[in-house]
């Protein structure tokens, strides 16, 4: 995956994290958790991606 696509994959998880934060401030609910986590676990796999096509970009040059 490239750089910028990994960048647009974060900026909408952001959205939707900040949405479920809130939602989960407004009105805790058990599912609105899950969510929350499983997002927090895709920007954990979308920093690894970001690392792995960084140092592809950077051995290609």
């Amino acid at each position: 995956m490239q750089k910028n696509q990994i960048y647009l994959v974060a900026v909408i998880e952001a959205i939707l994290f900040i949405a479920f934060a809130f939602q989960m401030v407004t009105n805790p609910s058990w599912t609105n958790l899950a969510i929350l986590v499983v997002l927090g676990i895709g920007f954990v796999q979308l920093k690894d991606m970001y690392d792995k096509a960084k140092r592809k970009e950077d051995k290609n040059l």
